[in-house]
């Protein structure tokens, strides 16, 4: 869900039905999740400036350092993982996973 908010761009808001439609979640999985989000500072919710009765929720200082740091963590992990293969094994990989995408994008 942070993640969802921080791809949205600045000013990183979305509307819980959008993060609900992106992240394929009910209501109620929406609902819960920014509760503990909201509860933890790294989200909040405002009134929606266009619907009097909604509200839009907007990804916190402190949710952006989490969610950034996730990210470097992550690429960094990846890195790691990466460095088990020498060139030769590296091509050979792209090839193999290019032919997989292939064969998963087209109709059979």
């Amino acid at each position: 869900m942070l993640s969802a908010l921080r791809t949205a761009g600045p000013p990183h808001r979305l509307s819980p039905t959008r993060l609900g439609q992106g992240l394929m979640l009910s209501s109620a999985g929406v609902t819960s999740r920014l509760d503990r989000l909201e509860r933890r500072g790294f989200v909040r919710r405002l009134p929606d400036p266009d619907d009097r009765r909604g509200v839009i929720v907007e990804l916190t200082d402190s949710g952006l350092e989490i969610v950034d740091a996730a990210v470097v963590a992550n690429t960094a992990s990846d890195r790691q993982l990466m460095e088990r293969f020498d060139p030769q094994e590296i091509e050979m990989l792209e090839v193999l996973l290019r032919k997989l995408l292939v064969g998963l994008e087209s109709p059979s």
